[in-house]
């Protein structure tokens, strides 16, 4: 009855730690290790998991920051704006399966460029100004 209720105080710990963090990623440095032996090996987990994350976004951040890049999702809206227009079918985790079927009988829509047109208008504002 002891391990059960030494458990469950953790387990009810871990639940308010949870509760108090907006940013739920950091909850393994907000937690303690565990009393109980059993959950020690999922303490050990998560903190690597955390780490190995952290280390991702601080490769990304550094590669922003190399490039002189900023996190937008702009290539996003150009997939999205092109799949709605029929010059491409989106694809993402979730409709791979959907994308593939489509896939077979797609005559996507010809691309006609615009920028001869964008370069005529810039133009005519510079000489204007």
């Amino acid at each position: 009855m002891f391990a059960y209720r030494k458990r469950r105080n953790y387990f009810e710990i871990i639940e308010k730690s949870v509760a108090s963090i907006d940013k739920k990623f950091l909850i393994s440095e907000v937690l303690k290790e565990p009393p109980v032996v059993e959950a020690k090996p999922y303490y050990y987990l998560l903190k690597k998991s955390s780490k190995s994350m952290r280390e991702e976004i601080n490769k990304e951040k550094l590669r922003l920051k190399i490039y002189k890049e900023s996190a937008n999702d702009h290539q996003l809206q150009i997939i999205e704006n092109f799949s709605k227009e029929g010059y491409l079918l989106k694809l993402d985790n979730n409709n791979i399966a959907e994308v593939l079927n489509k896939a077979k009988h797609f005559k996507p829509k010809k691309f006609i460029s615009n920028t001869d047109n964008m370069i005529k208008l810039i133009s005519d504002y510079i000489n204007k100004n």
